[in-house]
């Protein structure tokens, strides 16, 4: 029986941890393409207003900081709807849980992306404490997870 609740937490982890780790992408994302948007806003085009037009050095850097902004956007939305989709699938899984402590407990880590030790001290609950209710909740988060997202267990031998 531990065998097969290691592997209902493993299961529930991974899933989790997925979606945790594309949160973070797309932050990563948003980040470039604000960085991108920022470097761009340095660059000067054509400057008709002084007697001697001026133009930025390169020719073609207002137009490639405009493709890279618009590419880094594009990335950006495409993972950032994969994001809410993931999350929604994650947050109505999380509410047929039965147990509203585990289900607060893994909706901070893996949607609001928050540490462990700040779960702790949210949630009044020891180091050691804390750990012991993660095990508890993955393994009942496996119950209501989404199928499809459960890899299938090989027959006994």
């Amino acid at each position: 029986m531990d065998e097969y609740m290691s592997y209902r937490i493993d299961q529930a982890h991974a899933y989790l941890e997925r979606i945790r780790k594309l949160g973070e992408d797309c932050a990563a994302l948003q980040a470039e393409a604000d960085d991108a948007r920022e470097r761009a806003s340095g660059l000067k085009g054509i400057d008709y207003s002084k007697d001697k037009v001026s133009v930025s050095p390169n020719d073609d850097a207002m137009v490639n900081a405009i493709e890279r902004i618009h590419a880094t956007i594009r990335d950006y939305v495409v993972k950032l709807s994969e994001l809410l989709d993931e999350r929604k699938a994650a947050s109505d899984a999380l509410n047929l849980m039965d147990d509203y402590t585990e289900a607060k407990a893994l909706r901070l880590r893996y949607i609001c992306n928050w540490k462990w030790e700040r779960i702790c001290t949210e949630m009044n609950y020891t180091w050691d404490g804390m750990m012991t209710l993660r095990r508890r909740a993955l393994n009942s988060y496996w119950d209501v997870m989404p199928l499809s997202e459960r890899d299938p267990m090989q027959p006994a031998i």
